[in-house]
């Protein structure tokens, strides 16, 4: 899929915002944000398949932020996910 050649992309932005984060929190603003885990990526079969409701981070292990990217190129805003 041609969508999956931008992951790269996008995990430089994810990168520069995370940086920028960590460039606030040295003013208290926002809780600690100083690095980035590896990106975890999944591919459902369609028919209303989807992620069930969970904790991204149950053993609060630094975790604080959690980014969703739609690679489908049909989605659009109000089919869920928000």
């Amino acid at each position: 899929h041609l969508q999956w050649r931008r992951l790269p992309e996008l995990l430089t932005k994810i990168d520069t915002l995370v940086s920028e984060l960590k460039d606030s929190t040295r003013g208290g603003g926002v809780r600690a944000v100083d690095s980035r885990s590896n990106a975890m990526c999944t591919c459902f079969p369609g028919s209303g398949a989807h992620y069930i409701r969970h904790c991204d981070n149950p053993n609060s292990n630094g975790r604080v932020l959690t980014c969703i990217y739609y690679l489908n190129t049909e989605w659009a805003p109000g089919d869920g996910g928000e």
